[in-house]
């Protein structure tokens, strides 16, 4: 959990797993960092292709809940 958006911190920390053990990301993969898209898509690939499993964060809930109403959470974001 709390990879916030560093895909390289990501494939650093993929490049010591044995392809054996069980994945599992404690969400927070988004936010912060600068490449929360990186980071997805490789969660993503993951979670399809190697039988990880990913379990949302607050950060993941609070972008969900911003795209589903932009303007109602403006102010929130806006600080």
């Amino acid at each position: 959990g709390d990879v916030h958006g560093k895909a390289g911190m990501l494939e650093d920390l993929l490049k010591t797993w044995d392809g054996k053990t069980q994945l599992l990301f404690l969400g927070d993969l988004i936010d912060r960092g600068e490449d929360s898209r990186r980071v997805l898509e490789m969660v993503k690939d993951l979670v399809e292709n190697q039988g990880a499993i990913c379990i949302s964060g607050n950060h993941e809930y609070m972008f969900l809940t911003w795209l589903d109403n932009p303007e109602e959470s403006y102010d929130h974001y806006r600080r």
